[in-house]
């Protein structure tokens, strides 16, 4: 999964002379800017998993080489703009931890951050920060409730919600004709989030889902029947 960074460079640079930053008329020379990088150590959303025929199945790498090389390719925009990108990172096992981060950092003079964790964090965080002259992006949680009762004026979103990804979804079966959906349910949390969101997006859609299952994705046979979708 790679952070669309290079973009997120250009919203920040605009945001930048409202963050009490130096004026690009006050000095010639090249300003840094320092952007925080924070994950949550250990992050069970990518934990790898073997499904059938030991097949590895991830939703997704951690973004962090996404957004390191966008810093790279943002070296032309630096010079044009006479400034130069870099990212601090951290991380922590705990959201206390990574707010420590943040106060550390921002007592440094860093304004942006760029959050890999999920909602619960997240929502921590921006609780954390509210009233500060801060910017954090999440840019790898897709929670609905982040942007919705966990919305915080501070807390910007780079990933499409699990709302957006099933509106779009449910309007490709729409242009496809398949108005009649089973729709298959994993075990965890997100798993119900994501399919309570695209049955909220059927029905506006006009989708019709003609049965909801439970099901887990691999070859144990105590978990035949889940298995199972005939």
């Amino acid at each position: 999964m790679r952070v669309a960074v290079v973009p997120l460079l250009v919203a920040i640079v605009m945001a930048f002379p409202l963050a009490g930053a130096p004026s690009f008329s006050a000095a010639a020379e090249t300003q840094p800017l320092l952007i925080g990088y924070l994950e949550f150590t250990d992050d069970p959303r990518y934990d790898e998993k073997r499904a059938y025929a030991r097949i590895r199945v991830r939703p997704h790498n951690r973004p962090r080489p996404g957004a390191e090389m966008a810093i790279r390719e943002s070296h032309v925009l630096g010079r044009a703009l006479k400034m130069k990108f870099s990212l601090e990172r951290g991380e922590a096992k705990t959201a206390a931890g990574l707010i420590s981060m943040i106060e550390r950092m921002a007592a440094a003079g860093v304004r942006y951050f760029l959050i890999d964790a999920d909602a619960a964090v997240i929502t921590a965080l921006g609780a954390a920060t509210m009233g500060q002259d801060l910017l954090l992006f999440n840019i790898s949680e897709p929670a609905d409730a982040l942007r919705g009762a966990e919305c915080r004026a501070q807390v910007m979103h780079v990933i499409p919600s699990h709302a957006m990804m099933t509106d779009a979804l449910a309007q490709f079966l729409v242009a496809r004709i398949w108005r009649e959906v089973l729709v298959l349910k994993g075990p965890k949390g997100e798993d119900a989030a994501f399919a309570a969101a695209f049955e909220a997006s059927a029905r506006r859609f006009g989708v019709r889902v003609i049965a909801s299952r439970d099901f887990v994705l691999g070859n144990d046979p105590r978990e035949r029947e889940k298995n199972n979708v005939a």
